[in-house]
């Protein structure tokens, strides 16, 4: 067996491939790219797509959300309903509006500086429970309405603005863990 295995070794060692067959064997492998190149930038593109995704749909929820509460916001004080609970004082007429989850209190001093508090009923912002409070500008006595919520995750993606509609001026802002929302006719 040893002598047979040393003719097959000596028969194949003794093969060998034309220069012309070489060339174009090397010559194939040269323009090939390797599936690392590939795949590396593929990996990279997908990941910037996916991010970029979840951001504009994210954004996007936010701002409809925005649209739906202003729409809404709008639509309740052009209703122009009267207050169920009379009185000028925040932590009084927190007390009357009992069934909230959050303590009425006076936005901020520069905004009662402006405006006197009314009175309030209940409402709702996004199916959530709020108060909807009447407010009077001490200068010019228009009246105003101002809604406020306990500030939950879903109103937290509200995009705090300014925003004019065609017949009412609308505010939102966050303060102390409560969502406002001042509407003013223009």
């Amino acid at each position: 067996m040893d002598k047979l295995d040393k003719n097959i070794k000596e028969y194949y060692m003794s093969q060998s491939l034309s220069e012309d067959r070489m060339e174009e064997i090397l010559g194939e492998s040269s323009g090939k790219t390797s599936l690392k190149k590939f795949y590396i930038p593929m990996s990279i593109a997908a990941s910037l797509l996916i991010a970029l995704l979840a951001t504009s749909v994210f954004y996007f929820d936010g701002y409809m959300l925005t649209k739906r509460v202003v729409k809404e916001i709008e639509m309740n004080h052009n209703k122009k309903l009267a207050v169920e609970m009379v009185s000028s004082d925040y932590s009084q007429l927190s007390g009357m509006l009992a069934k909230l989850d959050f303590e009425l209190v006076e936005p901020d001093s520069q905004f009662t500086k402006n405006y006197e508090l009314v009175g309030g009923r209940y409402c709702s912002i996004q199916g959530e429970l709020a108060a909807q409070l009447k407010l009077k500008h001490k200068v010019n006595g228009t009246i105003s309405t101002l809604y406020a919520a306990s500030l939950n995750p879903e109103l937290q993606k509200i995009k705090l603005t300014d925003k004019n509609t065609s017949t009412t001026s609308i505010k939102l802002w966050n303060s102390d863990n409560i969502f406002y929302g001042l509407a003013e006719d223009l």
